[in-house]
């Protein structure tokens, strides 16, 4: 492998994320937040922890990492000071998962993001802290949720739900049910602008009960802010996924991302644990494609990767590039047209490719 790397520097260097999602690691919540957060390079010792939590940033922020992975969704992991000084305008979808503490100046460009167009998509408490940790009064992104806080947290919801109630919108396409498992904890709030597209159910008396009737408690809003919208899992959604891995709950941010954002490539015939990455060369004016098949033997550390074949990939409003060529495999493949879509087919992925398009745009 280090082997390819080096002889294919020209793929590495001076390249771009072709992405227009992106994920918020906010480390004012992993330094501030209560929950319990390990050391990472991401995180310095001494954050603070505790045995019992209702949210727990880290475990949510791989949540959604894992979601938008297994759903072959590329996207960019951004932070606050990145929030803060850019322009935000390059992504559709920015999705903060759980972060709690934000600074004034974060706050406010997710708030003209959505007032300009963007899509944001956010979790539980997201916003109810500063960014030293110390509770506000309501959340401060209140008016993009077009939700206030009523009551707070609450929960362990073990044996709960939350049901539909809204079926107008893609977000819930494709679910198995009506019904669905609710999130170990929720947040109360009461909606001022948005709309519910899921409420929670009352909670259940025994696990063999009748099902309970609906609550007034909202699970899923959805809020037009400006010329863009959120979409707020009120809920520790993202860490339950990283728990328990429901597929209706990737479905749901898969559902939601794409319906800001329209996927420009697309994959079939590929399983889950392929881990999709596109990059831009905007000097050589062509896309690179990078494909890590992580699909192993049901065991870690994996002892041998799964050969995948036949990946079909088909991209989206790139006219007829004159080259599509895997690296790795060192051939080309042949591009199949039709509208604005070119679709070609990897015969065999290992353990790692890179496609080449080009020209590109």
């Amino acid at each position: 492998m280090n082997q390819f790397i080096l002889d294919s520097r020209d793929l590495f260097e001076d390249t771009v994320s072709a992405s227009k999602v992106a994920v918020l690691w906010s480390a004012a919540t992993a330094d501030s937040y209560t929950a319990s957060v390990p050391v990472t390079d991401f995180t310095p010792e001494g954050g603070k922890a505790s045995a019992a939590l209702a949210g727990n940033f880290y475990e949510s922020f791989l949540g959604c990492y894992e979601a938008l992975a297994r759903s072959h969704i590329p996207f960019d992991v951004v932070d606050e000071a990145w929030v803060s000084n850019r322009d935000l305008s390059v992504y559709d979808v920015v999705i903060a998962p759980n972060c709690a503490c934000l600074p004034p100046s974060c706050v406010d460009q997710l708030r003209r993001f959505v007032e300009r167009g963007g899509t944001l998509i956010s979790s539980f408490e997201t916003s109810r802290y500063d960014e030293e940790g110390r509770l506000l009064e309501q959340l401060s992104l209140s008016d993009v949720l077009g939700a206030s806080v009523r009551t707070g947290v609450f929960g362990p919801m073990d044996l709960d739900y939350m049901s539909v109630v809204d079926r107008s919108t893609p977000i819930t396409r494709g679910i198995s049910a009506d019904t669905l498992p609710a999130p170990t904890f929720g947040i109360d709030v009461t909606p001022t602008s948005a709309s519910p597209i899921f409420l929670y159910r009352e909670k259940m008396t025994s696990r063999y009960s009748p099902l309970p009737p609906m609550s007034d408690r909202p699970s899923i809003l959805l809020n037009r802010h400006g010329e863009g919208r959120s979409i707020f899992l009120a809920g520790n959604f993202f860490e339950h996924y990283s728990h328990f891995h429901n597929p209706d709950f990737r479905l749901i941010l898969e559902n939601a991302v794409r319906w800001a954002s329209p996927p420009f490539v697309a994959l079939k015939r590929c399983p889950a644990s392929v881990d999709l990455a596109v990059r831009r060369q905007p000097q050589r004016n062509r896309l690179i494609i990078h494909l890590v098949n992580l699909t192993g033997e049901m065991t870690r550390p994996i002892e041998e990767v799964v050969t995948v074949r036949d990946v079909e990939i088909s991209l989206r409003g790139v006219g007829e590039p004159v080259s599509v060529y895997a690296r790795r495999l060192d051939r080309p493949l042949e591009c199949r047209y039709g509208g604005d879509m070119c679709t070609f087919t990897l015969p065999v992925l290992e353990e790692y490719e890179v496609i080449t398009i080009e020209p590109y745009g």
